[in-house]
Protein backbone atom coordinates (compact mmCIF):
# COMPACT_ATOMS: atom_id res chain seq x y z
CA UNK A 1 0.00 0.00 0.00
CA UNK A 2 0.92 3.77 -0.66
CA UNK A 3 1.68 6.01 2.05
CA UNK A 4 2.02 9.62 2.89
CA UNK A 5 0.94 12.00 5.27
CA UNK A 6 -0.18 15.47 5.55
CA UNK A 7 -0.69 17.48 8.74
CA UNK A 8 -3.24 20.04 8.33
CA UNK A 9 -4.23 21.68 11.22
CA UNK A 10 -7.26 22.93 10.64
CA UNK A 11 -9.88 24.39 13.25
CA UNK A 12 -13.51 22.31 13.54
CA UNK A 13 -13.84 22.74 17.25
CA UNK A 14 -15.20 26.12 16.56
CA UNK A 15 -18.32 24.48 14.43
CA UNK A 16 -18.97 21.36 16.21
CA UNK A 17 -19.59 21.20 19.81
CA UNK A 18 -19.00 17.72 20.20
CA UNK A 19 -15.29 17.38 18.68
CA UNK A 20 -13.65 16.33 21.62
CA UNK A 21 -9.57 17.17 22.39
CA UNK A 22 -8.42 13.39 21.67
CA UNK A 23 -5.04 14.00 23.40
CA UNK A 24 -2.45 16.19 24.83
CA UNK A 25 1.05 15.71 24.91
CA UNK A 26 3.92 17.01 26.64
CA UNK A 27 7.15 17.05 25.15
CA UNK A 28 10.46 18.57 26.61
CA UNK A 29 8.44 21.62 28.26
CA UNK A 30 6.23 21.57 24.95
CA UNK A 31 2.22 21.12 25.82
CA UNK A 32 0.75 19.97 22.49
CA UNK A 33 -3.10 20.03 22.17
CA UNK A 34 -4.83 17.55 18.66
CA UNK A 35 -8.12 19.59 17.64
CA UNK A 36 -9.75 16.71 15.45
CA UNK A 37 -11.15 18.57 12.21
CA UNK A 38 -12.09 15.73 9.29
CA UNK A 39 -11.31 12.18 9.53
CA UNK A 40 -12.35 9.90 6.62
CA UNK A 41 -9.89 6.88 7.43
CA UNK A 42 -6.98 5.23 9.07
CA UNK A 43 -3.87 8.04 9.22
CA UNK A 44 -1.79 5.31 7.17
CA UNK A 45 -4.05 4.91 4.77
CA UNK A 46 -5.14 8.46 4.17
CA UNK A 47 -2.86 11.64 3.93
CA UNK A 48 -3.16 13.45 6.96
CA UNK A 49 -3.14 17.60 6.60
CA UNK A 50 -2.28 19.52 10.17
CA UNK A 51 -2.10 22.70 11.26
CA UNK A 52 0.37 24.17 13.75
CA UNK A 53 0.87 27.85 14.62
CA UNK A 54 3.53 30.11 13.77
CA UNK A 55 3.94 33.55 15.92
CA UNK A 56 0.67 33.03 17.78
CA UNK A 57 2.35 33.08 20.80
CA UNK A 58 -0.63 32.21 23.54
CA UNK A 59 -3.49 33.33 20.97
CA UNK A 60 -5.07 29.88 21.12
CA UNK A 61 -8.56 31.69 20.60
CA UNK A 62 -7.26 33.30 17.49
CA UNK A 63 -5.24 30.07 16.05
CA UNK A 64 -8.59 28.23 15.83
CA UNK A 65 -10.60 31.16 14.49
CA UNK A 66 -7.95 31.43 11.42
CA UNK A 67 -7.96 27.42 11.31
CA UNK A 68 -11.99 27.52 10.95
CA UNK A 69 -11.36 30.50 8.21
CA UNK A 70 -9.09 28.34 5.62
CA UNK A 71 -9.36 24.83 6.96
CA UNK A 72 -11.91 23.78 4.00
CA UNK A 73 -10.35 26.48 1.14
CA UNK A 74 -8.16 23.56 0.04
CA UNK A 75 -11.73 21.02 -0.82
CA UNK A 76 -13.10 23.59 -2.69
CA UNK A 77 -10.58 23.45 -5.45
CA UNK A 78 -9.99 20.94 -7.82
CA UNK A 79 -8.19 18.11 -7.59
CA UNK A 80 -8.68 18.29 -4.00
CA UNK A 81 -12.59 18.54 -3.84
CA UNK A 82 -13.14 15.21 -5.84
CA UNK A 83 -10.21 13.26 -3.96
CA UNK A 84 -11.06 14.61 -0.38
CA UNK A 85 -12.31 11.25 1.01
CA UNK A 86 -8.42 10.50 0.71
CA UNK A 87 -7.54 13.05 3.35
CA UNK A 88 -7.73 13.29 7.15
CA UNK A 89 -6.90 16.77 8.52
CA UNK A 90 -6.40 18.56 12.25
CA UNK A 91 -4.75 21.21 14.03
CA UNK A 92 -2.31 21.13 16.99
CA UNK A 93 -2.23 23.85 19.59
CA UNK A 94 1.39 23.76 21.26
CA UNK A 95 2.43 25.97 24.22
CA UNK A 96 6.13 26.47 25.78
CA UNK A 97 6.83 26.12 29.43
CA UNK A 98 9.41 28.35 28.68
CA UNK A 99 8.33 31.61 27.70
CA UNK A 100 4.25 32.06 28.66
CA UNK A 101 3.94 35.20 27.17
CA UNK A 102 5.09 34.87 23.67
CA UNK A 103 5.87 31.02 23.19
CA UNK A 104 6.03 30.58 19.76
CA UNK A 105 8.75 32.44 19.29
CA UNK A 106 11.03 29.87 20.67
CA UNK A 107 9.65 28.06 18.14
CA UNK A 108 9.44 30.17 15.40
CA UNK A 109 12.18 32.57 13.69
CA UNK A 110 14.05 33.77 10.71
CA UNK A 111 15.83 32.90 7.66
CA UNK A 112 18.16 34.84 6.37
CA UNK A 113 16.28 37.74 8.05
CA UNK A 114 12.81 37.00 6.41
CA UNK A 115 10.64 37.03 9.03
CA UNK A 116 8.41 34.72 7.32
CA UNK A 117 9.79 31.27 7.27
CA UNK A 118 10.42 29.15 10.35
CA UNK A 119 13.82 28.48 12.26
CA UNK A 120 15.43 24.98 10.94
CA UNK A 121 16.24 23.66 14.32
CA UNK A 122 12.74 24.57 15.71
CA UNK A 123 11.34 23.24 12.47
CA UNK A 124 12.38 19.85 13.46
CA UNK A 125 10.97 20.14 16.77
CA UNK A 126 7.03 20.31 14.92
CA UNK A 127 7.48 17.50 12.86
CA UNK A 128 8.99 15.26 16.33
CA UNK A 129 6.00 16.94 18.02
CA UNK A 130 3.79 15.94 14.97
CA UNK A 131 5.13 12.60 14.21
CA UNK A 132 3.55 11.88 17.79
CA UNK A 133 0.26 12.14 16.15
CA UNK A 134 0.47 10.94 12.65
CA UNK A 135 2.72 8.34 10.81
CA UNK A 136 5.43 10.37 9.14
CA UNK A 137 5.13 8.83 5.89
CA UNK A 138 1.71 10.58 5.14
CA UNK A 139 1.82 14.13 6.90
CA UNK A 140 2.02 17.13 5.38
CA UNK A 141 2.45 20.31 7.91
CA UNK A 142 0.49 23.83 7.35
CA UNK A 143 2.64 26.26 9.53
CA UNK A 144 -0.17 29.23 9.98
CA UNK A 145 1.56 32.48 10.73
CA UNK A 146 -0.24 35.44 12.75
CA UNK A 147 1.42 38.24 10.78
CA UNK A 148 4.73 37.20 8.95
CA UNK A 149 4.42 38.50 5.80
CA UNK A 150 4.15 36.94 2.77
CA UNK A 151 3.47 33.10 2.18
CA UNK A 152 5.91 30.30 1.48
CA UNK A 153 5.64 27.01 0.75
CA UNK A 154 8.40 24.23 0.23
CA UNK A 155 8.70 20.05 0.89
CA UNK A 156 11.79 18.33 2.27
CA UNK A 157 12.66 14.04 3.48
CA UNK A 158 14.01 15.43 6.80
CA UNK A 159 12.28 12.19 8.27
CA UNK A 160 14.06 8.94 8.36
CA UNK A 161 11.14 6.60 7.50
CA UNK A 162 9.96 8.38 4.41
CA UNK A 163 8.89 11.79 2.62
CA UNK A 164 7.30 14.76 4.36
CA UNK A 165 5.58 17.59 2.97
CA UNK A 166 5.16 20.92 5.08
CA UNK A 167 3.98 23.94 3.88
CA UNK A 168 4.22 27.64 5.60
CA UNK A 169 1.14 30.04 4.99
CA UNK A 170 2.00 33.44 5.37
CA UNK A 171 -1.67 35.02 6.11
CA UNK A 172 -0.30 38.33 4.83
CA UNK A 173 -0.32 40.25 8.15
CA UNK A 174 -3.16 38.56 9.22
CA UNK A 175 -3.56 40.46 12.54
CA UNK A 176 -1.86 43.77 11.57
CA UNK A 177 -3.13 44.94 8.01
CA UNK A 178 -6.70 45.92 6.83
CA UNK A 179 -5.64 45.17 3.21
CA UNK A 180 -7.85 42.06 3.14
CA UNK A 181 -10.37 41.13 5.94
CA UNK A 182 -10.46 38.08 7.65
CA UNK A 183 -12.77 36.55 5.64
CA UNK A 184 -11.31 36.93 2.52
CA UNK A 185 -11.01 34.68 0.07
CA UNK A 186 -7.62 35.66 -0.82
CA UNK A 187 -5.86 33.65 2.74
CA UNK A 188 -7.74 30.65 1.01
CA UNK A 189 -6.44 31.07 -2.30
CA UNK A 190 -2.83 31.83 -0.20
CA UNK A 191 -2.81 28.36 1.42
CA UNK A 192 -4.17 26.13 -1.72
CA UNK A 193 -1.28 28.30 -4.02
CA UNK A 194 1.59 27.65 -1.06
CA UNK A 195 0.15 24.19 -0.74
CA UNK A 196 0.69 23.42 -4.45
CA UNK A 197 4.07 24.02 -3.84
CA UNK A 198 4.65 21.86 -0.85
CA UNK A 199 2.57 18.88 -2.09
CA UNK A 200 2.41 18.63 -5.90
CA UNK A 201 5.92 20.36 -6.04
CA UNK A 202 4.82 22.63 -8.30
CA UNK A 203 7.02 25.89 -9.18
CA UNK A 204 5.28 29.73 -9.12
CA UNK A 205 4.28 30.77 -12.99
CA UNK A 206 3.89 34.31 -12.44
CA UNK A 207 6.49 37.37 -13.31
CA UNK A 208 7.88 40.36 -12.39
CA UNK A 209 7.02 42.41 -15.52
CA UNK A 210 8.15 46.07 -13.98
CA UNK A 211 11.80 44.39 -14.73
CA UNK A 212 11.94 42.02 -17.67
CA UNK A 213 14.62 39.61 -17.71
CA UNK A 214 15.56 36.30 -19.68
CA UNK A 215 15.50 32.92 -17.43
CA UNK A 216 19.14 30.87 -18.53
CA UNK A 217 19.35 27.58 -18.25
CA UNK A 218 21.97 27.65 -15.48
CA UNK A 219 19.98 29.91 -13.14
CA UNK A 220 16.96 27.53 -12.80
CA UNK A 221 17.09 23.63 -11.86
CA UNK A 222 14.77 21.98 -14.64
CA UNK A 223 13.79 18.66 -12.82
CA UNK A 224 10.04 17.16 -13.02
CA UNK A 225 10.53 16.46 -9.67
CA UNK A 226 10.45 19.78 -8.82
CA UNK A 227 8.93 21.48 -11.54
CA UNK A 228 6.86 19.67 -13.52
CA UNK A 229 4.54 22.55 -14.74
CA UNK A 230 7.55 24.47 -16.10
CA UNK A 231 9.85 23.89 -19.37
CA UNK A 232 12.47 26.13 -20.90
CA UNK A 233 11.25 24.38 -24.34
CA UNK A 234 8.53 25.17 -26.36
CA UNK A 235 8.95 22.48 -29.13
CA UNK A 236 5.49 20.84 -28.69
CA UNK A 237 7.56 17.18 -28.62
CA UNK A 238 10.02 18.05 -25.63
CA UNK A 239 7.35 19.47 -22.92
CA UNK A 240 6.18 17.21 -20.84
CA UNK A 241 2.81 17.93 -20.69
CA UNK A 242 2.21 17.34 -24.71
CA UNK A 243 -0.58 14.78 -24.13
CA UNK A 244 -2.58 18.33 -23.31
CA UNK A 245 -1.56 20.20 -25.82
CA UNK A 246 -3.84 20.13 -29.41
CA UNK A 247 -1.74 19.50 -32.44
CA UNK A 248 -3.65 23.16 -33.40
CA UNK A 249 -2.31 25.11 -30.63
CA UNK A 250 0.75 27.46 -32.05
CA UNK A 251 4.14 26.64 -30.45
CA UNK A 252 5.16 29.00 -28.26
CA UNK A 253 1.60 29.70 -27.30
CA UNK A 254 0.23 33.71 -27.48
CA UNK A 255 -1.26 35.27 -24.27
CA UNK A 256 -4.04 36.06 -25.58
CA UNK A 257 -7.75 36.19 -24.56
CA UNK A 258 -7.98 33.63 -27.96
CA UNK A 259 -5.89 31.24 -26.18
CA UNK A 260 -6.81 31.13 -22.55
CA UNK A 261 -8.24 28.00 -22.32
CA UNK A 262 -5.65 26.56 -24.44
CA UNK A 263 -2.74 24.41 -23.47
CA UNK A 264 0.39 25.23 -24.90
CA UNK A 265 3.51 26.87 -23.96
CA UNK A 266 2.76 30.27 -22.19
CA UNK A 267 6.35 32.45 -22.51
CA UNK A 268 6.94 33.92 -18.83
CA UNK A 269 7.37 32.50 -15.24
CA UNK A 270 9.49 31.70 -12.26
CA UNK A 271 9.62 35.87 -11.97
CA UNK A 272 11.29 35.82 -15.68
CA UNK A 273 9.54 37.36 -18.61
CA UNK A 274 11.50 35.07 -20.96
CA UNK A 275 12.69 32.06 -21.87
CA UNK A 276 10.67 29.68 -19.53
CA UNK A 277 7.15 28.63 -20.37
CA UNK A 278 4.04 27.70 -17.98
CA UNK A 279 1.01 25.43 -19.72
CA UNK A 280 -1.67 27.81 -19.42
CA UNK A 281 -2.38 31.36 -19.39
CA UNK A 282 -4.18 31.62 -15.70
CA UNK A 283 -3.34 28.93 -13.13
CA UNK A 284 -3.36 28.55 -9.22
CA UNK A 285 -0.22 28.66 -9.58
CA UNK A 286 0.22 32.57 -11.56
CA UNK A 287 -0.60 35.19 -9.23
CA UNK A 288 -3.61 34.95 -6.89
CA UNK A 289 -6.41 36.20 -8.17
CA UNK A 290 -7.58 40.12 -7.45
CA UNK A 291 -11.08 38.90 -7.02
CA UNK A 292 -11.20 38.61 -3.10
CA UNK A 293 -14.94 36.85 -3.18
CA UNK A 294 -14.85 33.97 -6.13
CA UNK A 295 -12.73 30.98 -4.02
CA UNK A 296 -12.06 29.25 -7.16
CA UNK A 297 -11.03 31.79 -9.53
CA UNK A 298 -8.07 31.36 -11.78
CA UNK A 299 -8.32 27.14 -9.94
CA UNK A 300 -5.21 25.02 -10.80
CA UNK A 301 -4.53 24.36 -14.37
CA UNK A 302 -4.82 21.08 -16.13
CA UNK A 303 -1.42 19.98 -15.83
CA UNK A 304 -0.72 21.15 -12.08
CA UNK A 305 -4.05 19.07 -11.61
CA UNK A 306 -2.36 16.23 -12.88
CA UNK A 307 0.31 16.43 -10.97
CA UNK A 308 -1.80 17.20 -7.81
CA UNK A 309 -3.71 13.72 -8.60
CA UNK A 310 -0.81 11.39 -9.49
CA UNK A 311 0.48 13.09 -5.95
CA UNK A 312 -2.83 11.93 -4.00
CA UNK A 313 -2.46 9.10 -5.22
CA UNK A 314 0.81 8.22 -4.64
CA UNK A 315 0.20 8.99 -0.58
CA UNK A 316 -3.19 7.99 -0.11
CA UNK A 317 -5.02 3.78 -1.04
CA UNK A 318 -7.00 2.87 -3.80
CA UNK A 319 -7.17 -0.44 -2.51
CA UNK A 320 -8.35 -0.02 1.40
CA UNK A 321 -8.11 -4.13 2.23
CA UNK A 322 -8.41 -7.30 1.16
CA UNK A 323 -9.67 -10.43 2.07
CA UNK A 324 -10.37 -14.19 1.24
CA UNK A 325 -13.35 -17.03 2.27
CA UNK A 326 -12.55 -20.94 1.58
CA UNK A 327 -15.53 -23.11 0.63
CA UNK A 328 -15.73 -26.24 0.05
CA UNK A 329 -15.46 -26.33 -3.49
CA UNK A 330 -14.67 -22.88 -4.20
CA UNK A 331 -12.80 -19.64 -3.15
CA UNK A 332 -13.53 -15.69 -3.24
CA UNK A 333 -11.00 -13.21 -2.58
CA UNK A 334 -12.60 -9.63 -1.81
CA UNK A 335 -11.69 -6.15 -2.61
CA UNK A 336 -12.20 -3.38 -0.62
CA UNK A 337 -12.41 -0.05 -2.53
CA UNK A 338 -12.05 3.98 -0.89
CA UNK A 339 -15.52 5.44 -1.35
CA UNK A 340 -16.56 8.87 -2.65
CA UNK A 341 -13.57 9.18 -4.90
CA UNK A 342 -15.76 10.85 -7.34
CA UNK A 343 -14.21 8.62 -10.52
CA UNK A 344 -14.90 5.44 -11.28
CA UNK A 345 -11.77 2.55 -9.91
CA UNK A 346 -11.40 0.26 -12.89
CA UNK A 347 -10.94 -3.98 -11.24
CA UNK A 348 -8.82 -6.22 -12.78
CA UNK A 349 -8.65 -9.82 -11.89
CA UNK A 350 -6.00 -12.09 -12.96
CA UNK A 351 -4.68 -15.73 -12.83
CA UNK A 352 -0.92 -16.33 -13.74
CA UNK A 353 -1.50 -12.66 -15.93
CA UNK A 354 -4.13 -13.69 -17.98
CA UNK A 355 -6.94 -11.14 -16.82
CA UNK A 356 -10.24 -12.99 -16.40
CA UNK A 357 -12.52 -10.01 -15.20
CA UNK A 358 -12.41 -6.71 -15.25
CA UNK A 359 -15.09 -3.58 -14.97
CA UNK A 360 -15.66 0.00 -13.38
CA UNK A 361 -16.82 0.09 -10.17
CA UNK A 362 -17.55 3.27 -7.96
CA UNK A 363 -17.03 2.33 -4.71
CA UNK A 364 -17.29 -0.45 -1.97
CA UNK A 365 -16.20 -3.92 -2.70
CA UNK A 366 -15.38 -6.65 -5.48
CA UNK A 367 -15.02 -9.71 -5.07
CA UNK A 368 -13.79 -12.98 -7.44
CA UNK A 369 -14.37 -16.84 -7.40
CA UNK A 370 -12.15 -19.42 -8.30
CA UNK A 371 -13.51 -22.87 -8.39
CA UNK A 372 -11.22 -25.53 -7.50
CA UNK A 373 -11.85 -26.85 -11.22
CA UNK A 374 -11.48 -23.77 -12.33
CA UNK A 375 -7.54 -24.06 -11.80
CA UNK A 376 -5.26 -26.61 -12.94
CA UNK A 377 -3.33 -28.35 -10.30
CA UNK A 378 -0.15 -26.94 -8.86
CA UNK A 379 0.80 -22.84 -7.52
CA UNK A 380 -0.74 -20.12 -8.80
CA UNK A 381 -0.97 -16.39 -8.41
CA UNK A 382 -4.64 -13.89 -7.89
CA UNK A 383 -4.03 -10.99 -8.23
CA UNK A 384 -6.37 -7.42 -8.59
CA UNK A 385 -5.33 -4.57 -10.07
CA UNK A 386 -6.89 -1.42 -9.19
CA UNK A 387 -7.01 1.89 -11.10
CA UNK A 388 -8.68 5.07 -10.83
CA UNK A 389 -10.01 6.17 -14.09
CA UNK A 390 -9.87 9.33 -13.55
CA UNK A 391 -9.70 12.44 -16.80
CA UNK A 392 -7.29 14.00 -14.69
CA UNK A 393 -4.64 12.58 -15.49
CA UNK A 394 -3.55 11.48 -19.12
CA UNK A 395 0.07 10.34 -18.49
CA UNK A 396 0.78 7.83 -16.13
CA UNK A 397 3.98 6.15 -16.46
CA UNK A 398 4.66 5.46 -13.18
CA UNK A 399 1.30 3.81 -12.62
CA UNK A 400 1.17 5.94 -9.49
CA UNK A 401 -3.15 5.42 -10.17
CA UNK A 402 -2.60 1.48 -10.04
CA UNK A 403 -2.83 -0.85 -6.88
CA UNK A 404 -2.57 -4.33 -6.72
CA UNK A 405 -2.23 -7.14 -4.03
CA UNK A 406 -1.90 -10.98 -5.03
CA UNK A 407 -2.28 -14.16 -3.57
CA UNK A 408 -0.50 -17.30 -3.98
CA UNK A 409 -2.74 -20.23 -4.34
CA UNK A 410 -1.56 -24.06 -4.67
CA UNK A 411 -4.32 -26.43 -6.16
CA UNK A 412 -4.01 -29.72 -4.97
CA UNK A 413 -5.32 -33.13 -6.40
CA UNK A 414 -8.98 -34.03 -5.56
CA UNK A 415 -10.23 -37.60 -5.53
CA UNK A 416 -13.07 -36.36 -7.16
CA UNK A 417 -11.16 -37.12 -10.93
CA UNK A 418 -14.28 -37.11 -12.97
CA UNK A 419 -16.16 -34.02 -11.27
CA UNK A 420 -19.52 -35.13 -10.82
CA UNK A 421 -19.53 -34.27 -7.10
CA UNK A 422 -19.28 -37.73 -5.67
CA UNK A 423 -16.21 -40.30 -5.16
CA UNK A 424 -17.61 -43.32 -6.39
CA UNK A 425 -16.76 -46.28 -8.23
CA UNK A 426 -16.72 -44.64 -11.34
CA UNK A 427 -13.60 -42.34 -9.82
CA UNK A 428 -12.36 -45.94 -8.64
CA UNK A 429 -12.13 -47.09 -12.18
CA UNK A 430 -10.35 -43.87 -13.55
CA UNK A 431 -8.00 -44.05 -10.55
CA UNK A 432 -7.10 -47.82 -11.34
CA UNK A 433 -6.05 -46.89 -15.26
CA UNK A 434 -3.84 -44.43 -13.44
CA UNK A 435 -2.28 -46.61 -10.52
CA UNK A 436 1.55 -47.27 -11.31
CA UNK A 437 2.27 -44.30 -13.43
CA UNK A 438 4.81 -41.45 -13.33
CA UNK A 439 3.90 -38.01 -13.27
CA UNK A 440 6.91 -36.84 -14.68
CA UNK A 441 6.65 -39.71 -17.45
CA UNK A 442 2.45 -38.25 -18.08
CA UNK A 443 2.03 -34.89 -16.53
CA UNK A 444 -1.94 -35.78 -17.27
CA UNK A 445 -1.86 -38.20 -14.20
CA UNK A 446 -1.05 -35.34 -11.82
CA UNK A 447 -4.69 -35.50 -10.56
CA UNK A 448 -4.14 -39.20 -9.25
CA UNK A 449 -1.51 -37.99 -7.25
CA UNK A 450 -3.04 -36.91 -4.29
CA UNK A 451 0.37 -37.34 -2.33
CA UNK A 452 1.85 -35.22 -4.67
CA UNK A 453 5.33 -37.21 -4.66
CA UNK A 454 5.44 -38.10 -8.65
CA UNK A 455 4.17 -41.56 -8.64
CA UNK A 456 0.78 -43.29 -8.65
CA UNK A 457 0.98 -45.49 -5.69
CA UNK A 458 -0.68 -47.01 -2.40
CA UNK A 459 -0.31 -43.82 -0.72
CA UNK A 460 -2.57 -42.19 -3.00
CA UNK A 461 -4.87 -45.02 -2.96
CA UNK A 462 -5.59 -44.94 0.91
CA UNK A 463 -6.09 -41.09 0.34
CA UNK A 464 -8.54 -41.78 -2.23
CA UNK A 465 -10.37 -44.70 0.10
CA UNK A 466 -10.69 -42.26 3.05
CA UNK A 467 -12.77 -39.80 0.39
CA UNK A 468 -14.85 -42.97 -1.06
CA UNK A 469 -18.37 -43.30 -0.39
CA UNK A 470 -19.79 -45.77 -2.89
Amino acid sequence: MKRLVLALCAIMALVCAQVVYSDVIRTGGVNTELIPLMTNGPADERINIVFVPEFYGNRRSEFVADVDLIKDALFEVEPFKTYKKRFNTSAIWMTFDESPVLPMLYFCGYVNDIGRCINYDNMYLSRNIVGRYYPVKNTAIVFLTYNAGSGFGDWTSGWPNGPICYTEVGMIELHDSTSFPLESVFHKRSLVHEFGHAFGLLGDEYTNTATPKRARGDELTEDGRIFPNLTFESRRDRIRWKNWIEPTTPMPTPDTPVNRNMVGAFESAMGYTYGIFRPMSACMMNNPSTDHSVADKDPFCVVCREYLTKSISKFSVNLEGTDLTVGNTSTTFRADLVSGIGMGLEVKWMVDSTVVSSRVVSSGADSFRVNENDISIGTHTIRVEVRDTTSFVRSDPQRLLVESYEWQVVSTPQPDFNNDGRVNFEDFFLFGDAFGGNVAENPNLRRFDLDSDGEIGFADFFLFADSFRG
